[in-house]
């Protein structure tokens, strides 16, 4: 029998991101996420529970990509049919080129380019501070988006 003992991160107990990591989202929320978004998002904070924090900003990345898509599907429409055009970068060149709040695609661009796209480069080194703050970067900018799928008519 192996037993471990994991510490509460920041403000969440650790049950809650090993179990339930949509929980750091507005409950209201929830019921919006597919099946794909909830799974990469538990991997996540499930990650940053164990401080594995590489494996948690790749997992709050596909999280934060899979609410983009969503958004694309629900205030744009299909989305594109090849791979290459549904990529963080195309999704935010999308949602520009069809008059999206500049405020929400401002961010998504400064999280793609500070943010998203570094991490992918194989000399890049997420601390665990590093993965606690690519959370919350994250957090917020899928909240903003499901807040506006939400208020959606």
């Amino acid at each position: 029998l192996n037993l471990f003992h994991v510490d509460d991160i920041l403000a969440y107990s650790a049950s809650a991101l090993i179990e339930r990591g949509e929980v750091i989202l507005p409950e209201s929320l929830l019921p919006l996420l597919t099946e794909k978004i909830r799974d990469d998002l538990r991997a996540g904070t499930r990650s940053v529970a164990f401080d594995l924090p590489y494996a948690s900003a790749l997992h709050m990345a596909r999280a934060t990509e899979g609410t983009m898509r969503l958004y694309h599907e629900k205030r744009i429409g299909p989305l594109p049919a090849t791979y290459q055009q549904q990529t963080f970068g195309s999704l935010v060149t999308a949602f520009e080129a069809n008059g999206h709040d500049p405020a929400m695609v401002g961010f998504l661009k400064h999280v793609k380019d500070h943010y998203r796209n570094p991490i992918s480069h194989p000399d890049e080194v997420v601390s665990v501070e590093d993965a606690h703050k690519l959370m919350g970067i994250y957090v917020s900018a899928m909240t903003d988006m499901l807040t506006r799928i939400a208020k959606q008519p």
